[in-house]
């Protein structure tokens, strides 16, 4: 799991994808990083969080009307320091410039690495998607319909989950264009304002910067936004779609939605269910904070038994997602305080968002 965003449009985007990039915190806490282009690269990237890594105003606000952003969470590589800072994204090449950030997870890397001559600069299965477009537009005069074939290329020989949003640049006209998996496991939306375009991993992104959404990219898609602003789309892969579960368990954020499906509804309905099918006599029910609450309301209004909240939480950082059962330990020890008044004498229903 990852957060992705790519914006491109008539003014700097790098201060958009900036604020993009803290609504999309929660998906990845491993490294962060940026990429803005105006015909020179202007890259920032680094282990830590968004307001670690952007620490200083010429990191935030750099020149370019397009650009991509990333917060990762670690699936591939290792996880000391000196490899989350390796395997920050974005990562780019020069020949030809092609820039990228993807959600997902790629298998067979090893024999994607035997078809191409292209040495890949960090262990992140990245690597998978972006030496494979690079060799299809080297030496091509950016278009349309030359990225259009490229695309085909790849989808072909890389499989697994993935979201991927790409920029490259033949001369001084970049084009911002993604991709998704055939099966669509890893969301990827759409969104516009005053003649700019943003893609992005989750809709709560569109609010925060103020951009109106358009659509859910549907799997086994290309989408090539084009220096004029004029949008390039094609299914090539019609299958049924098999969203990640654990999106609406516990990856996105309750204000977002997936497939024009809300994800805090999802969750209370799933509350109510559990109570369906797992009725419990207890004084009060009490939500795991920050996930577990709405399976907690959907709990608490099927059954009857009132809410309480018993649990605090002190920290910021999600569990699941840490590198280590040390660190996801530390958290859950550091980040949760429980109360006294509401927990004492009370048969309690402790409602998280999985086990």
């Amino acid at each position: 799991m990852c957060g992705i965003v790519g914006i491109i449009g008539n003014k700097p985007v790098s201060s958009f994808i900036y604020h993009s990039l803290f609504s999309i915190q929660h998906r990845g806490q491993s490294s962060t990083g940026k990429l803005t282009y105006d015909g020179n690269i202007h890259v920032y990237k680094d282990a830590g969080l968004v307001r670690e890594v952007f620490d200083d105003e010429k990191k935030i606000n750099t020149p370019g009307n397009v650009g991509i952003g990333h917060t990762r969470y670690s699936t591939a590589g290792l996880d000391d320091l000196d490899s989350l800072k390796k395997n920050a994204q974005p990562e780019y090449l020069v020949n030809p410039f092609l820039a990228s950030v993807h959600n997902g997870n790629i298998y067979y890397c090893r024999e994607i690495g035997d078809k191409t001559d292209r040495t890949p600069r960090t262990d992140c299965d990245i690597q998978c998607l972006l030496l494979p477009m690079a060799d299809q537009l080297y030496k091509e005069e950016l278009s349309p319909e030359n990225i259009l074939d490229a695309c085909k290329k790849v989808m072909k020989v890389v499989k697994g989950s993935y979201s991927a949003i790409f920029l490259a640049d033949s001369g001084r006209n970049p084009y911002l264009f993604a991709m998704t998996d055939p099966f669509k496991v890893r969301p990827l939306a759409l969104g516009k304002k005053n003649g700019m375009y943003c893609l992005t991993s989750e809709t709560r992104v569109f609010k925060k910067i103020g951009f109106e959404y358009i659509k859910d990219i549907p799997g086994g898609s290309i989408v090539i936004i084009d220096p004029e602003g004029e949008i390039h789309e094609k299914q090539i892969v019609k299958k049924p779609e098999n969203p990640c579960m654990f999106e609406f368990v516990y990856f996105a954020k309750p204000d977002s939605r997936i497939n024009d499906r809300s994800v805090h509804n999802t969750r209370v309905d799933l509350g109510r269910l559990l109570a369906k099918h797992h009725p419990v006599d207890a004084d009060i029910i009490v939500p795991v904070p920050e996930s577990g609450r709405r399976y907690a309301v959907g709990f608490s209004r099927e059954s009857g038994i009132p809410l309480d909240e018993g649990l605090i939480k002190d920290k910021d950082e999600r569990s699941f997602i840490q590198q280590t059962q040390e660190s996801r330990d530390q958290v859950v020890e550091e980040g949760l305080s429980y109360i006294r008044s509401v927990l004492s004498d009370k048969r309690v229903v402790l409602v998280d968002d999985s086990i």
